[in-house]
């Protein structure tokens, strides 16, 4: 039995020849491994660091009632930081020619019109907002650091994201924790939905995580002796924020105070008041009135919707390539109930099978809806009454809520807030909603198309309205200043970061 034993064992001379096959593979692979272990390291360090700016952050809000470090956030941190050392990611061989070099940048939409920094009240998710990232080029102690976009209604030293860890950029969060967001190449898709860094600094305005209409807006030019009434603002919520905007930019430069109407006001209510309205039923309104942008409204569902399959409703494809397909009777049926069709046997309501969310009816949303998918021409006639079985919601914001929380929801929204991550975009008859490519597969890429496609169904053009004194012969008004085609403020507006990720222009 020992001899057995021993016989079975494992010898030492076949414990050496092993050994030196493991070493022969390791000497093999080290080059290979070797490049992403040293990567390791700074990538590690400079998380820290981020992580630590960002409890300086939350110890500075702590002591300024609330307030965000502003324009010269670096300064206003420092103290919090301990060393100015802290500024400066180590995997930064170029920053090492600047003088106390800062090349972290500083998100510019956190930034108000004074220079101060936002309050936390202004965030209703803090967790998807990016307060500062990996930035180049490295800037001196004395310019206080970079913006991202930059400080409104001022001139700042700008900076970009930069790739400093692979394909890796770092990101501080506002409510003080740090990630990182990862690149499939060293190139950021500014528009693409699901991506950490677009929506830390792009879409934080458009999908409703940061209440500062005005962040990012650069470089407006105001004219001589602008009229300084008091106005009220109002319409439609697909464009509210780029009105807010435009009317925060007159207000600050001219102590003008404006007031806001919620889009469930109608019109009428605003006559003969000194006001601007946005419109969204795609038509222009009579008296005053310009296109300042056109957006794409879409139809949209739970991503795990438990709507069934049939009478129009299709789906393509599994997991995260799934994608939905509606038809026009669908549609019809959901919001409309046609007398006679199969399955909808409820206004807007069918057990185990769908709820409808509608805009209300004296909102231009709910005209321009209901009027492309009426019968022959006539809109469809929603029921809004006490019978009506319908879920009515004030803005899109509510309506991506709703929807999200409801796997047999059906609504509609504009598609600069359609978040991918909460809800599905459907296709109307076939027509998918247009992006910018797709990926090697072919397969569908959540990004925002830099235009709306002619093809699909539900593109309109959105229109200020304009009463009182805010549309000007002389062309003082707010209304030719800051929205009229070609005007100094238009154009600022349509370089900021939410028209590019929720607006077209007209």
């Amino acid at each position: 039995m020992t001899r057995m034993n021993r016989a079975s064992g494992f010898g030492l001379l076949e414990f050496v020849v092993v050994l030196i096959a493991v070493c022969i593979i390791a000497t093999m692979l080290w080059p290979i491994f070797a490049p992403r272990r040293c990567e390791g390291g700074p990538r590690t360090q400079c998380l820290s660091t981020v992580r630590q700016l960002s409890t300086a952050v939350q110890m500075y809000l702590q002591d300024h009632k609330g307030f965000f470090p502003g324009v010269n956030w670096s300064s206003d941190i420092e103290t919090y930081v301990g060393s100015r050392k802290m500024f400066c990611c180590p995997d930064d061989s170029k920053a090492k020619q600047v003088i106390e070099p800062v090349n972290y940048g500083y998100n510019g939409l956190l930034i108000r019109t004074d220079g101060r920094g936002v309050k936390e009240f202004q965030f209703p998710t803090p967790t998807e907002v990016g307060v500062f990232c990996d930035a180049s080029p490295a800037r001196p102690w004395s310019e206080g650091g970079g913006l991202i976009f930059g400080a409104p209604l001022r001139e700042s030293p700008t900076v970009s994201p930069a790739f400093r860890h692979g394909r890796v950029i770092v990101i501080g969060y506002a409510d003080g924790h740090a990630g990182v967001s990862t690149f499939s190449n060293k190139r950021v898709e500014i528009r693409k939905l699901s991506d950490k860094y677009s929506r830390a600094f792009y879409q934080t305005q458009m999908l409703g995580s940061l209440n500062n209409p005005i962040g990012g807006v650069r470089d407006f030019r105001m004219i001589a002796n602008p009229d300084t009434t008091p106005f009220t603002i109002g319409g439609e919520s697909c464009g509210r924020l780029l009105l807010e905007a435009a009317a925060k930019a007159w207000s600050v430069k001219t102590g003008t105070p404006f007031t806001r109407a919620w889009h469930n006001q109608t019109r009428t209510a605003q006559r003969g008041r000194h006001y601007v309205w946005i419109s969204a039923d795609g038509e222009k309104p009579k008296g005053p009135a310009v296109p300042i942008a056109r957006d794409a409204m879409v139809v949209i569902v739970n991503p795990n919707t438990k709507v069934p399959l049939g009478h129009g409703f299709s789906r393509e494809g599994e997991g995260s390539d799934r994608s939905y397909n509606i038809t026009t009777a669908f549609l019809r049926g959901v919001f409309g109930n046609p007398d006679g069709a199969p399955y909808f046997n409820a206004s807007g309501y069918c057990a185990n099978a769908y709820q409808a969310y509608s805009f209300r009816p004296d909102s231009g949303s709910y005209r321009f809806f209901t009027g492309k998918f009426g019968k022959q021409g006539v809109p469809l006639a929603i029921p809004s009454g006490k019978d009506s079985l319908v879920e009515w919601v004030d803005d899109d914001y509510e309506m991506v809520e709703r929807v999200a929380n409801d796997p047999y929801g059906v609504g509609y929204c504009t598609a600069g807030v359609a978040d991918s991550i909460k809800v599905k975009i459907v296709g109307i008859d076939g027509h998918r909603y247009p992006t910018d490519r797709t990926d090697r597969e072919g397969r569908y890429q959540d990004i925002v198309p830099a235009t709306p496609s002619p093809t699909w169904p539900l593109v309109r053009t959105l229109y200020a309205e304009f009463g009182g004194n805010t549309w000007k012969a002389d062309g003082t008004g707010i209304g030719n200043v800051m929205l009229a085609p070609g005007s100094p403020g238009k154009q600022a507006l349509e370089a900021a970061p939410m028209f590019v990720m929720g607006y077209h222009r007209p």
